[in-house]
């Protein structure tokens, strides 16, 4: 079976970047939580990697600390789209 990265045509290559990049992102969030641009950023690429709900629990930890920020409204929204609650996903889009 193939995974979500190499459906949608990521290399093995870039599929460990974005590993490491989650890790990276992980990390810099354990100094600080409320590090609203790290945990905006790991949502992203959670849901590049196919891990939907902890993409999910990111967008809406970065909307609670800051719900004007429309980037990650656009993310949640995503990413619901792609767990099948489309009609709760439209409303963030």
């Amino acid at each position: 079976m193939r995974t979500l990265t190499q459906a949608w045509g990521f290399s093995t290559s870039r599929a460990v970047q974005l590993e490491e990049a989650a890790r990276e992102l992980r990390a810099a969030k354990e100094l600080d939580f409320r590090l609203v641009p790290a945990r905006k950023s790991c949502g992203f690429v959670l849901f590049l990697l196919g891990k939907n709900e902890e993409a999910l629990w990111e967008f809406r930890e970065v909307l609670r600390v800051d719900p004007r920020l429309v980037r990650a409204s656009s993310g949640l929204g995503m990413t619901l789209v792609r767990l099948g609650q489309g009609r709760r996903g439209d409303q963030c889009l």
